[in-house]
């Protein structure tokens, strides 16, 4: 039931909270030391979204100073899994059955800099309707009295590098009227941040409440990689390489030209490697299995940085399959020649993956007689057949077809 969050570059929909604003202006010059800069955009969390769950607690007592948040039990003595709700604002199958109700969860993420984002959190009801219902008890029969709003991160596998939440503020309102005033809740997140915050509204369960938003400044850490400058490329070899571009910046040019693709003609976080033909043939470089939406380009030579416009460029292919969002480049190469390869993403897009790399030639047979080994669209050109990963020291062409064929 996951849908991807909306981004913005304008404020949220929502509105500002303006305690956290007071916040954020306080503490948003906090750089992280190993934040990332540039263009590159913010590497986590990817493409994930978020589960809320509205649950009850029981009041803080000197017997119990720390009870814990469960969910809303239809029974005095029956335990339910949490009422959970995702962002295509189709509720858990446990709400509408106790109380015939569907709570509607809205995201809205804005990119700050390169090293923050905010996050708002806006969870509804209808009006007279409450995401914390009073009157329930727990399977001691004790009453429920506080309400829990709960976040935890739908994947954790998609989170790449070190969050750390510097502000966060909730409001909670009832049919228009605040009931709970914006209230600093960043201890809920804990540091480093690990995708999962619980929040007590003590006394707020049976209030009402059928609106409440949660904000918070979240600020980026992450590993730059070793080949991000141009400058400073990576040597990459025939077979598969594991690399990533999370964290990486944008060094190289706009390819306009040459791999321009729903407008778009930057290759974003960008990476770059070094790469020395081993073969008079055709070298490839393929991401098909890069898990990302990425864009590749191949340079002539082993400059510090391209100056020249690529020998191929490519976004998606349909060799990585009808939907692949890989990219997947050749060109032809003499053995011993260096090349430039620029691996990176669409819209910036960050990940990490497989990258295989291959210098492939083939013998060309022409009426049965293997004339050369030849990249295929020289074979072809000469109006020879093409067989890959032969040699014609010990391949031998098949016949010719007889002339009667």
């Amino acid at each position: 039931m996951n849908t991807q969050k909306n981004e913005t570059s304008r404020n949220p929909v929502c509105g500002t909270i303006a305690a956290l604003a007071i916040i954020v202006t306080t503490l948003a010059g906090q750089t992280p030391v190993r934040a990332q800069t540039g263009t590159g955009g913010i590497a986590s969390p990817t493409g994930s979204t978020y589960s809320v769950s509205h649950r009850l607690r029981l009041p803080v007592t000197a017997e119990n100073p720390n009870p814990v948040c469960t969910s809303i039990l239809p029974q005095p003595n029956s335990v339910q899994p949490d009422d959970i709700v995702t962002f295509d604002g189709v509720a858990e199958t446990l709400r509408t059955y106790i109380l015939g109700t569907t709570p509607t969860v809205d995201e809205v993420r804005i990119t700050e800099s390169s090293a923050s984002y905010t996050i708002t959190i806006v969870s509804t009801m209808p009006t007279g309707q409450d995401l914390f219902p009073g009157g329930f008890r727990d399977i001691n029969n004790d009453l429920l009295t506080d309400a829990c709003f709960t976040i935890g991160l739908d994947d954790l596998l998609d989170w790449d590098g070190i969050d750390n939440v510097i502000a966060g503020a909730i409001t909670a309102t009832s049919n228009g009227t605040t009931v709970v005033a914006p209230m600093d809740v960043t201890s809920a997140f804990g540091a480093p941040w690990d995708g999962f915050a619980n929040i007590p509204l003590p006394g707020m369960a049976g209030q009402g409440i059928n609106r409440v938003e949660l904000q918070f400044l979240v600020t980026k850490e992450v590993d730059v990689p070793p080949n991000d400058l141009c400058e400073n490329p990576s040597i990459l070899n025939n077979g598969i390489t594991i690399f990533t571009t999370v964290g990486a910046d944008t060094d190289g040019p706009a390819e306009p030209l040459d791999c321009t693709k729903s407008g778009s003609d930057q290759i974003g976080s960008d990476i770059w490697y070094h790469y020395t033909a081993t073969c008079t043939g055709d070298l490839t470089v393929d991401l098909c299995n890069g898990g990302y939406d990425s864009k590749a380009a191949i340079y002539a030579g082993c400059n510090a940085c391209p100056t020249e416009r690529p020998i191929a460029c490519n976004d998606d292919t349909e060799q990585c399959g009808p939907f692949g969002q890989g990219a997947l480049v050749t060109v032809p190469a003499t053995q011993g020649e260096c090349f430039t390869v620029r691996v990176g993403g669409f819209l910036a897009d960050q990940g990490s993956g497989l990258l295989l790399a291959s210098c492939d030639v083939g013998s060309c047979c022409v009426e049965g007689v293997c004339l050369a080994n030849e990249t295929e669209p020289s074979c072809v050109s000469v109006g020879g057949t093409w067989f890959a990963d032969n040699d014609c020291a010990n391949f031998t062409c098949p016949p010719p077809p007889p002339v009667n064929d």
